[in-house]
């Protein structure tokens, strides 16, 4: 499955997540990215803000998601 850019990656847009390695067969997610901030994105999870580095969220991300 073919995984996105960090160029790709935009704030307000929700992206479709596979992480590489699962214990669960077909696990998705999707997360909302909601800014960029310092080569970081800032996604809610649970309505608690986790920031990861771009490039790591866009090697999880497979598609962006209306």
């Amino acid at each position: 499955m073919k995984r996105l850019t960090p160029d790709q990656i935009k704030p307000g847009r929700s992206y479709r997540l596979m992480p590489r390695y699962s214990y669960i067969p077909g696990l998705r997610l999707i997360r909302r990215v909601e800014v960029i901030d310092n080569g970081n994105v800032v996604v809610l999870v649970n309505g608690k803000e986790v920031r990861m580095p771009v490039r790591d969220f866009a090697a999880l991300a497979v598609e962006e998601v209306e």
